[in-house]
Protein backbone atom coordinates (compact mmCIF):
# COMPACT_ATOMS: atom_id res chain seq x y z
CA UNK A 1 0.00 0.00 0.00
CA UNK A 2 1.63 3.26 -1.16
CA UNK A 3 0.39 6.80 -0.61
CA UNK A 4 1.57 9.58 -2.94
CA UNK A 5 0.26 13.05 -2.08
CA UNK A 6 -0.42 15.43 -4.97
CA UNK A 7 0.28 19.11 -4.26
CA UNK A 8 -0.71 19.12 -0.56
CA UNK A 9 0.26 16.79 2.29
CA UNK A 10 -3.43 16.22 3.06
CA UNK A 11 -5.50 13.07 2.62
CA UNK A 12 -9.29 12.67 2.91
CA UNK A 13 -10.44 9.45 4.54
CA UNK A 14 -14.00 8.13 4.45
CA UNK A 15 -15.43 4.99 5.98
CA UNK A 16 -18.78 3.22 5.91
CA UNK A 17 -19.62 -0.18 7.41
CA UNK A 18 -15.95 -0.91 8.00
CA UNK A 19 -14.91 -0.22 4.40
CA UNK A 20 -13.10 3.00 3.62
CA UNK A 21 -11.23 4.98 1.00
CA UNK A 22 -8.34 7.42 1.32
CA UNK A 23 -7.49 9.85 -1.46
CA UNK A 24 -5.00 12.65 -1.95
CA UNK A 25 -6.23 16.25 -1.74
CA UNK A 26 -5.16 18.88 -4.25
CA UNK A 27 -5.02 22.64 -3.63
CA UNK A 28 -7.03 23.54 -6.80
CA UNK A 29 -4.98 26.72 -7.31
CA UNK A 30 -4.22 27.92 -10.84
CA UNK A 31 -0.68 28.74 -9.74
CA UNK A 32 -0.10 25.04 -8.98
CA UNK A 33 1.61 22.99 -11.69
CA UNK A 34 -0.66 20.00 -11.04
CA UNK A 35 -3.96 21.79 -10.49
CA UNK A 36 -3.63 24.27 -13.37
CA UNK A 37 -3.75 21.40 -15.88
CA UNK A 38 -6.67 19.75 -14.09
CA UNK A 39 -8.62 23.04 -13.83
CA UNK A 40 -8.03 23.82 -17.51
CA UNK A 41 -9.28 20.41 -18.66
CA UNK A 42 -12.32 20.73 -16.42
CA UNK A 43 -13.31 24.08 -17.98
CA UNK A 44 -12.87 22.69 -21.49
CA UNK A 45 -14.99 19.67 -20.56
CA UNK A 46 -17.80 21.84 -19.21
CA UNK A 47 -17.63 24.13 -22.24
CA UNK A 48 -17.93 21.31 -24.76
CA UNK A 49 -20.52 19.28 -22.85
CA UNK A 50 -23.12 22.06 -23.26
CA UNK A 51 -22.84 22.02 -27.10
CA UNK A 52 -22.55 25.81 -27.57
CA UNK A 53 -23.97 27.48 -30.69
CA UNK A 54 -21.72 30.54 -30.94
CA UNK A 55 -18.45 32.06 -29.78
CA UNK A 56 -18.65 35.69 -28.63
CA UNK A 57 -15.57 37.85 -27.90
CA UNK A 58 -15.92 41.19 -26.11
CA UNK A 59 -13.21 43.81 -25.66
CA UNK A 60 -12.91 47.41 -24.47
CA UNK A 61 -10.64 50.17 -25.73
CA UNK A 62 -7.20 50.33 -24.13
CA UNK A 63 -7.36 54.10 -24.61
CA UNK A 64 -10.49 54.37 -22.48
CA UNK A 65 -9.21 51.75 -20.00
CA UNK A 66 -5.38 51.94 -19.89
CA UNK A 67 -5.31 50.00 -16.61
CA UNK A 68 -5.82 46.26 -17.25
CA UNK A 69 -7.70 45.70 -13.99
CA UNK A 70 -10.12 48.51 -14.84
CA UNK A 71 -10.57 47.02 -18.30
CA UNK A 72 -11.43 43.61 -16.85
CA UNK A 73 -13.94 45.17 -14.45
CA UNK A 74 -15.50 47.10 -17.36
CA UNK A 75 -15.89 43.86 -19.32
CA UNK A 76 -17.49 42.10 -16.37
CA UNK A 77 -19.88 44.99 -15.73
CA UNK A 78 -20.58 45.37 -19.44
CA UNK A 79 -21.58 41.71 -19.72
CA UNK A 80 -24.14 42.16 -16.95
CA UNK A 81 -25.72 45.10 -18.81
CA UNK A 82 -25.60 43.23 -22.12
CA UNK A 83 -27.57 40.37 -20.59
CA UNK A 84 -30.23 42.84 -19.43
CA UNK A 85 -30.45 44.40 -22.91
CA UNK A 86 -30.77 40.98 -24.52
CA UNK A 87 -33.61 40.09 -22.21
CA UNK A 88 -35.34 43.47 -22.60
CA UNK A 89 -35.30 43.38 -26.40
CA UNK A 90 -36.21 39.70 -26.69
CA UNK A 91 -33.07 38.81 -28.62
CA UNK A 92 -32.24 35.98 -26.25
CA UNK A 93 -34.45 35.69 -23.18
CA UNK A 94 -32.47 32.75 -21.77
CA UNK A 95 -28.85 33.78 -22.32
CA UNK A 96 -26.75 30.78 -21.27
CA UNK A 97 -22.98 31.09 -21.49
CA UNK A 98 -19.56 30.12 -20.20
CA UNK A 99 -17.15 33.06 -19.95
CA UNK A 100 -13.36 33.15 -19.60
CA UNK A 101 -10.82 35.94 -19.45
CA UNK A 102 -7.84 35.81 -21.79
CA UNK A 103 -4.86 38.15 -21.53
CA UNK A 104 -3.87 39.67 -24.88
CA UNK A 105 -0.22 40.10 -25.88
CA UNK A 106 -0.52 43.70 -24.74
CA UNK A 107 -1.67 42.53 -21.32
CA UNK A 108 -5.24 43.76 -21.79
CA UNK A 109 -8.13 41.34 -21.25
CA UNK A 110 -10.48 39.81 -23.77
CA UNK A 111 -13.70 38.17 -22.61
CA UNK A 112 -14.62 35.01 -24.53
CA UNK A 113 -18.09 33.49 -24.20
CA UNK A 114 -19.42 30.21 -25.51
CA UNK A 115 -23.16 30.74 -25.75
CA UNK A 116 -26.21 28.54 -26.22
CA UNK A 117 -29.48 29.44 -27.86
CA UNK A 118 -30.41 31.56 -30.87
CA UNK A 119 -27.76 33.35 -32.92
CA UNK A 120 -27.46 37.07 -32.07
CA UNK A 121 -26.96 39.53 -34.99
CA UNK A 122 -23.49 41.07 -35.00
CA UNK A 123 -24.68 44.56 -35.94
CA UNK A 124 -27.11 44.63 -33.03
CA UNK A 125 -24.41 43.42 -30.62
CA UNK A 126 -21.93 45.98 -31.85
CA UNK A 127 -24.39 48.86 -31.43
CA UNK A 128 -25.43 47.79 -27.93
CA UNK A 129 -21.87 47.07 -26.77
CA UNK A 130 -20.68 50.46 -27.99
CA UNK A 131 -23.52 52.10 -26.08
CA UNK A 132 -22.50 50.25 -22.90
CA UNK A 133 -18.70 50.52 -23.02
CA UNK A 134 -17.88 52.98 -25.79
CA UNK A 135 -16.14 50.17 -27.67
CA UNK A 136 -17.35 48.63 -30.95
CA UNK A 137 -14.92 45.70 -30.80
CA UNK A 138 -17.25 42.71 -30.85
CA UNK A 139 -16.78 39.40 -32.63
CA UNK A 140 -19.35 36.59 -32.86
CA UNK A 141 -18.92 33.34 -34.77
CA UNK A 142 -21.49 30.64 -35.27
CA UNK A 143 -20.44 27.15 -34.19
CA UNK A 144 -21.59 24.67 -36.82
CA UNK A 145 -20.39 21.38 -35.33
CA UNK A 146 -18.99 19.66 -32.25
CA UNK A 147 -15.59 19.64 -33.97
CA UNK A 148 -15.69 23.44 -34.27
CA UNK A 149 -16.79 23.69 -30.64
CA UNK A 150 -13.80 21.56 -29.63
CA UNK A 151 -11.51 23.83 -31.67
CA UNK A 152 -12.77 27.01 -29.99
CA UNK A 153 -12.59 25.38 -26.54
CA UNK A 154 -8.97 24.34 -27.04
CA UNK A 155 -7.85 27.58 -28.73
CA UNK A 156 -9.63 30.16 -26.60
CA UNK A 157 -11.31 28.64 -23.56
CA UNK A 158 -8.36 26.48 -22.55
CA UNK A 159 -5.55 28.64 -23.88
CA UNK A 160 -4.69 30.98 -21.04
CA UNK A 161 -7.32 31.57 -18.39
CA UNK A 162 -5.99 34.75 -16.82
CA UNK A 163 -6.91 36.27 -13.50
CA UNK A 164 -7.59 39.98 -13.03
CA UNK A 165 -8.18 41.70 -9.71
CA UNK A 166 -11.78 41.32 -8.55
CA UNK A 167 -12.68 38.98 -11.42
CA UNK A 168 -12.91 35.23 -11.75
CA UNK A 169 -10.90 33.41 -14.40
CA UNK A 170 -14.07 31.75 -15.65
CA UNK A 171 -17.73 31.44 -14.76
CA UNK A 172 -20.95 30.14 -16.27
CA UNK A 173 -24.54 31.22 -16.24
CA UNK A 174 -27.30 29.22 -14.64
CA UNK A 175 -28.22 26.10 -16.63
CA UNK A 176 -25.30 26.41 -19.09
CA UNK A 177 -24.13 22.96 -18.08
CA UNK A 178 -25.20 21.23 -14.89
CA UNK A 179 -23.62 17.86 -15.68
CA UNK A 180 -20.56 16.67 -13.81
CA UNK A 181 -17.33 16.48 -15.77
CA UNK A 182 -14.81 13.74 -15.11
CA UNK A 183 -11.80 15.19 -13.32
CA UNK A 184 -8.67 14.93 -15.44
CA UNK A 185 -5.37 14.16 -13.72
CA UNK A 186 -2.06 14.14 -15.69
CA UNK A 187 -0.46 10.72 -15.95
CA UNK A 188 2.63 11.90 -14.10
CA UNK A 189 0.49 13.04 -11.16
CA UNK A 190 -2.14 10.30 -11.20
CA UNK A 191 -3.00 9.00 -7.75
CA UNK A 192 -5.67 6.36 -7.33
CA UNK A 193 -7.72 6.23 -4.11
CA UNK A 194 -6.62 3.62 -1.59
CA UNK A 195 -9.29 1.24 -0.29
CA UNK A 196 -9.00 -0.22 3.19
CA UNK A 197 -10.94 -2.20 5.80
CA UNK A 198 -10.94 -0.19 9.03
CA UNK A 199 -13.19 2.04 11.11
CA UNK A 200 -12.66 5.74 10.47
CA UNK A 201 -13.07 6.58 14.17
CA UNK A 202 -10.29 4.15 15.02
CA UNK A 203 -8.07 5.79 12.42
CA UNK A 204 -8.89 9.21 13.83
CA UNK A 205 -7.97 8.13 17.37
CA UNK A 206 -4.62 6.69 16.22
CA UNK A 207 -3.75 9.83 14.23
CA UNK A 208 -4.54 12.16 17.10
CA UNK A 209 -2.49 9.95 19.44
CA UNK A 210 0.49 10.20 17.08
CA UNK A 211 0.17 13.99 16.78
CA UNK A 212 -1.44 14.22 13.35
CA UNK A 213 -3.66 17.15 12.36
CA UNK A 214 -7.19 15.76 11.89
CA UNK A 215 -10.32 17.65 10.81
CA UNK A 216 -13.92 16.62 10.15
CA UNK A 217 -14.71 16.27 6.42
CA UNK A 218 -18.40 15.95 5.58
CA UNK A 219 -20.69 13.60 7.47
CA UNK A 220 -18.63 10.44 7.25
CA UNK A 221 -15.03 11.44 6.72
CA UNK A 222 -11.91 13.06 8.13
CA UNK A 223 -9.10 15.08 6.61
CA UNK A 224 -5.62 14.39 7.86
CA UNK A 225 -2.19 15.95 7.53
CA UNK A 226 1.04 14.17 8.31
CA UNK A 227 3.15 15.96 10.95
CA UNK A 228 6.85 16.66 10.33
CA UNK A 229 9.30 14.00 11.49
CA UNK A 230 6.51 11.56 12.29
CA UNK A 231 7.34 7.97 13.17
CA UNK A 232 4.52 6.33 11.21
CA UNK A 233 3.30 6.99 7.66
CA UNK A 234 -0.19 6.84 6.16
CA UNK A 235 0.01 3.13 5.44
CA UNK A 236 1.39 2.44 8.92
CA UNK A 237 -1.71 3.79 10.65
CA UNK A 238 -4.12 2.04 8.30
CA UNK A 239 -2.27 -1.22 8.85
CA UNK A 240 -2.63 -0.67 12.59
CA UNK A 241 -6.34 0.11 12.31
CA UNK A 242 -6.91 -2.98 10.17
CA UNK A 243 -5.04 -5.13 12.70
CA UNK A 244 -2.45 -6.32 10.17
CA UNK A 245 0.42 -5.16 12.36
CA UNK A 246 1.01 -4.06 15.95
CA UNK A 247 2.41 -0.75 17.20
CA UNK A 248 5.26 -2.51 18.99
CA UNK A 249 6.31 -4.18 15.74
CA UNK A 250 6.25 -0.84 13.90
CA UNK A 251 8.33 0.87 16.56
CA UNK A 252 11.00 -1.80 16.25
CA UNK A 253 11.25 -1.08 12.54
CA UNK A 254 13.36 2.08 12.32
CA UNK A 255 12.14 2.86 8.82
CA UNK A 256 8.46 2.42 9.57
CA UNK A 257 6.10 0.03 7.77
CA UNK A 258 5.19 0.19 4.07
CA UNK A 259 5.63 3.89 3.65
Amino acid sequence: MQFSPLCTPDMIVKSENGEGMAKAVRCKRWSCEVCAQINRRKVIGIARRAKPRAMLTLTVSSTDYPNVEDAAEALKHGLRLLRLRLKRHGKLTNFQFLAVFEKHKSGHPHLHLLIRGKYIPWKWLRTVWEGITGSYQVDIRKIESEGMAAFYCAKYIGKDLSAFQGCKRWWRSHQYSEEDVEIYVPEWAHVKPIHYMANVNKLRFMMLYEGWQVEKEGQDGIRWREPPNNQFGYADLIALAEGRVTASLLRKDAGGFAR
